[in-house]
């Protein structure tokens, strides 16, 4: 029997501190556990430069531990969902990614035939 579950994707969200009026959007539907991961790290390297030193280092550390990014990949594409936390004294970063199902879309370039509605 074939599987029927609907594909899974990675949804990719940044809870982050300030105004958010005239941003971008911070999230991202990911394809792939590492594109999920390359977001995450993206997303770091940006605030990098704004931390302390102790935070500075632990984020520096976290992006240079190529072991531990496939072990995170595994685990998301386990179905457990990862996040990561990044703080100064007056900010605080929350990368999240959570293994989500995916339903199928319509290619509105395609669209169904419909047989015209007639009162007889």
């Amino acid at each position: 029997m074939p599987d029927l579950k609907p594909p899974l994707a990675y949804w990719c969200h940044l809870d982050q501190p300030g105004d958010r009026a005239g941003r971008p959007p911070t999230d991202l539907m990911a394809l792939t556990a590492p594109e999920a991961v390359d977001w995450m790290r993206e997303g770091v390297r940006a605030v990098v430069a704004d931390l302390d030193r102790t935070e500075f280092c632990r984020a520096w550390s976290w992006l240079g531990n190529h072991r531990d990014m496939h072990g995170i990949c595994r685990s998301l594409r386990g179905g457990s969902p990862y996040t990561l936390t990044v703080s100064t004294s007056s900010r605080t970063w929350n990368w999240t990614v959570h293994p989500v199902r995916t339903l199928p879309t319509l290619d509105l370039g395609h669209k169904p035939q419909c047989i015209p509605w007639t009162r007889d």
